[in-house]
């Protein structure tokens, strides 16, 4: 029996082993056998020649620094200096030399791939370490361009020479040319979501005044409504504007000319384009010409996961300038899976569009609706390496463009705001720090790869900005520098933020971080809270899993938080030990106390307006720990209340409440934890609908829907490109003197006792199809052989009668019949009771307080179904015959000699070219199946 029981057990000892040796990874797998040098005869550039190195596990980011990689393939696959082997030999699988084909990007492999024809010339950009002058590799080659500011040489070569050129240690990379296209905007505005009208209102001198923004894309409508003015004096204009730009620019600074919808979040900023045909960075000396520091990419390309030409050019343009920001949108493919890089094959994640994307000094900004919830198709991270990606959502719910074009324009009130506090520009390390620390957590707590670090919160960024919670430190390499915090009492939460502007890494580089700094919060008994630490191993289950409490080596946001922290004196470290260039690294430090107990409303805000008959959201931030309140409002300044619901969920902060039909003031109450909170005053109404009565030489007709309970209204008209008041009155129609007004655009408003309702959407008077009365005219068949001629004017003002005219020749009328017009009645009709066979005209002549005014005319053609009708005749080219039906016909002409000269079928156009007929008389046959049923006398003309 012991005999047995050991042979079992030296049985289950060798297949453990043998077990573990078919799990053994061996070898270089096929898929980067690619890599491998075939050549071993190759004369190298360099003795340390990199390698290409399997490992026995995926490294963590510690392993990798130490490692210092020229590449990332996968996670246990790195193309390394042979020397570097070393600090990981025990964990080394296989090593290859390595070929020239790691420093191709994604891109580039594809169309390598894909490239059938050899000797078809590819156009590349290659990354040089030094471009001083022009390198002999390249002597011969067509240069296409040439970027000096990021050492790139855009060339264009064959496959084959290509990879020879790739094996010279002067080339660090090579990839295609990029292409950029638009991504979906968003159909309506909603301020209140990112705390945009809550700032506007809290800050009411804060709305862009002095801030010029860049939009990387195509170019904007200068003439539309929300962007006249707009234009930075000196900037690049001309070209065909299109919708996505104009939309971009209205999110961002529209100045609310066309809607309420139209008001953008910095509605006084300035405005330039730069064409998005070159992704690289624009200048920074042609961005400091028109002093703009915040530029707006609303845009993406291909999922593209690696530190690519594009995100090493945008961070070492942040990192030299210090205060240039650059904001993007994540993209609008979050449901994809990426076929490249680290997180290859992993659905929904590290989708982001575009290199630039993985820059690491500027900001990235997903898609969230109204109600918090992610965008399915908003992209996500991580970044390439494993970073936090996007950093911040914003309102987006049918594209992240718009999320991005909200921000930038956010991001320009902060910048006003430093610019009047401090006189100086802020760091572009600061603005992030104060967004990012302000941020409303959402999704996975603390922070995750599809919300970031959370939703914009402008009203929070601002205050930290006014509240002095944000400023520039320096820590010394190996230095622990410390930053006393005094947390008071009281306080359920602490959040603490840091971000520094990161010198670029190398292009290809395996991970992005250069200057690593440690974060972390001491309490005054010594214990020591560190950040929030998402892991980056490559499985979506990993990715998914909440943030843990670890130093953080490869981002450069580092954040911490602390709830109900005890009041006293906290110590903020900041340990430079990390830092590999330079002496030091300057970083944004901001921080946000949440106290206990307070409930306040972010919407309505004050004055601010809900859509009667329409979904508005009441929105609130709330800290009591009761987890129910109820609703309710007053139309009479609280003397009495309307319930509108019992124990909503204060958790979610918002409530989706159907607006009324009411054109009142109005106020909301919250009731929590025994506690009353009301909501600052707004307004409930419904915009009027502006129509146009006639446009006439002495004046313009305007007249709208009456609003119950309205005392007057009130009519705008655009003035120096804004919409201005110009006319108050109590009745709803109004005529206004052309030659008085600034423009052609007006819109109207209704005024209550103490407040104005919602301005009605801005018409165009020219642009809604009514002459001088005339909305319509036209002349149709009717029954029994008549014609009814139909009339629609925009306004009985002035009209005394409607006269109703037939031409009966060359500028002759007859009467038909006349009208009395009923006010306010819009629709006339008449009937023609003996129409002559053929075409028939008709005109409509007004009379008027002022004179007689005639209608264009209208035509209709009278003919039975084996009726036709020639003219002109006398003809010189065309001949036009019109039938009664739609059958098929032929035209035969015949000369009096009786010979045919001329046959055709009938096309759509019923036109018939007679132009090589001599002058003199014919005669004209109308042939239909087989049947002649017209025939007459025809007289061709001289041309």
């Amino acid at each position: 029996m012991k005999v047995n029981t050991v042979f079992l057990v030296i049985c289950f000892c060798l297949s453990v082993v043998c077990l573990n040796a078919q799990i053994q990874p061996v070898g270089i797998e096929k898929k980067f056998e690619k890599y491998i040098s075939k050549s071993p005869g190759f004369t190298k550039v360099v003795a340390d020649q990199p390698v290409l190195v399997r490992f026995n596990h995926v490294l963590n980011a510690s392993e990798i620094r130490l490692l210092n990689p020229k590449k990332r393939l996968s996670g246990d696959y790195f193309i390394v200096q042979k020397s570097a082997l070393s600090n990981l030999s025990n964990s080394i699988v296989n090593q290859e030399q390595a070929n020239g084909l790691w420093k191709v990007s994604d891109r580039l492999m594809n169309v390598l791939n894909k490239t059938g024809k050899k000797r078809d010339p590819l156009v590349v950009r290659l990354v040089f370490k030094n471009i001083a002058e022009q390198p002999g590799l390249i002597k011969g080659l067509p240069v296409k361009s040439i970027d000096r500011v990021n050492n790139i040489y855009t060339v264009a070569v064959l496959p084959d020479d290509l990879i020879a050129l790739l094996e010279h240690e002067d080339i660090l990379y090579a990839d295609v040319v990029p292409v950029a296209k638009e991504e979906l905007v968003i159909n309506g505005l909603d301020l209140s979501l990112n705390q945009i009208s809550n700032a506007h209102t809290l800050f009411p001198g804060i709305d862009g005044t002095g801030i010029n923004l860049s939009f990387k894309e195509k170019i904007y409508d200068q003439n539309d409504l929300d962007l006249l003015g707009k234009t930075i004096p000196g900037a690049v204009v001309g070209g065909t504007a299109t919708s996505h730009a104009t939309t971009m620019g209205t999110l961002a600074l529209g100045s609310g000319n066309s809607f309420i919808r139209g008001l953008g979040a910095a509605p006084k900023a300035k405005l330039a384009y730069s064409d998005f045909d070159n992704l690289m960075p624009d200048l920074a000396s042609d961005l400091g010409r028109l002093q703009i520091r915040i530029q707006n990419h609303s845009y993406g390309t291909s999922i593209d996961n690696d530190y690519g030409i594009e995100a090493a050019a945008y961070d070492k343009q942040i990192f030299e300038s210090d205060t240039i920001i650059h904001v993007f949108s994540a993209g609008n493919i979050g449901t994809s899976t990426p076929s490249v890089g680290l997180y290859q094959g992993i659905t929904a994640r590290a989708n982001l569009t575009g290199n630039f994307k993985q820059a690491k000094n500027l900001l990235v900004i997903g898609g969230i609706n109204r109600e918090n919830i992610s965008e399915n198709l908003s992209s996500k991270g991580p970044a390439y390496d494993g970073r936090v990606k996007p950093e911040l959502v914003a309102l987006g719910e049918d594209g992240t463009s718009g999320s991005a074009a909200i921000t930038s324009g956010s991001i320009a009130l902060l910048e006003q705001f430093y610019l009047q506090k401090y006189k100086k520009s802020p760091s572009a390390a600061l603005i992030r720090a104060a967004l990012i620390n302000s941020a409303d957590d959402l999704g996975t707590p603390q922070v995750d790869f599809v919300y970031g670090y959370g939703r914009l919160n402008v009203t929070q960024a601002l205050k930290t900005l006014d509240e002095n919670r944000v400023s520039v430190y320096r820590v010394a390499k190996n230095q622990d520098l410390i930053v006393p915090l005094t947390i008071p009492a009281n306080v359920a939460g602490v959040k603490l933020t840091i971000t520094w502007n990161d010198p670029p890494a190398a292009v290809n580089a395996a991970q992005s971080l250069v200057n690593g700094l440690d974060l972390s919060l001491e309490n005054p008994s010594g214990n020591l809270t560190l950040p929030w630490v998402l892991s980056s191993y490559p499985n979506l289950d990993s990715l998914s899993k909440p943030a843990v409490r670890k130093v953080d080596q490869i981002n450069t946001v580092q954040q911490v938080t602390l709830d109900n922290p005890a009041a006293g004196i906290y110590n903020v470290h900041i340990k430079g030990n990390r830092i590999s260039q330079g002496s030091d690294q300057a970083f944004a430090l901001a921080y946000h106390y949440t106290l206990k107990n307070t409930f306040s409303f972010i919407s309505p805000d004050q004055n601010g307006y809900f859509f009667a008959n329409e979904d508005n959201y009441i929105r609130w931030e709330n800290t009591y720990p009761a987890t129910n309140g109820n609703l309710s409002v007053s139309y009479n300044d609280g003397a009495t209340w309307e319930a509108i619901s019992q124990n909503v969920d204060l958790a979610k902060g918002f409530y989706r409440w159907s607006g009324p039909d009411r054109f009142s003031k109005a106020m909301i109450k919250m009731e929590v934890a025994g506690n009353t909170i009301l909501s600052q005053s707004f307004v409930i109404s419904s915009p009027r609908t502006v129509k146009v009565g006639y446009v006439c030489n002495d004046g313009v007709v305007l007249n709208w829907n009456p609003q119950p309970g309205a005392k007057d209204y009130t009519v705008y008209n655009i003035v120096n490109n804004v919409l201005a008041p110009v006319l108050t009155l109590t009745d709803t129609i109004t005529k206004i003197d052309i030659g008085k007004i600034a423009s052609k655009y007006f819109a109207v408003a209704a005024n209550g006792t103490g407040f104005t309702g919602l301005k009605s959407y801005t018409i165009d008077y020219t642009q809604q199809g009514v002459a001088c009365y005339v909305r319509s005219l036209f002349a149709s068949l009717a029954d029994d052989d008549k014609i009814r001629v139909d009339l629609s004017i925009g306004s009985t003002l002035d009209l005394k009668n409607i006269i109703w005219e037939k031409q009966t020749g060359v500028n002759t009328f007859s009467v038909l019949q006349q009208t009395k017009p009923v006010t306010n009645q819009l629709d006339y009709f008449i009937f023609d009771d003996k129409p002559k066979e053929g075409i028939q005209f008709y005109r409509v002549t007004f009379e008027t307080a002022n004179g007689q005014v005639h209608s264009d005319l209208v035509s209709v053609v009278f003919l039975k179904g084996d009726q036709f009708s020639v003219y002109p005749n006398p003809v010189s080219d065309y001949l036009t015959v019109l039938s009664g039906s739609f059958e098929d016909y032929s035209l035969s002409i015949f000369n009096i000699l009786g010979q045919k000269v001329f046959e055709e079928k009938a096309t759509s156009s019923n036109k018939f070219a007679l132009n090589a007929l001599s002058t003199g008389v014919y005669i004209g046959v109308i042939v239909k199946n087989g049947q002649q049923l017209k025939k007459f006398k025809l007289i061709k003309k001289k041309l």
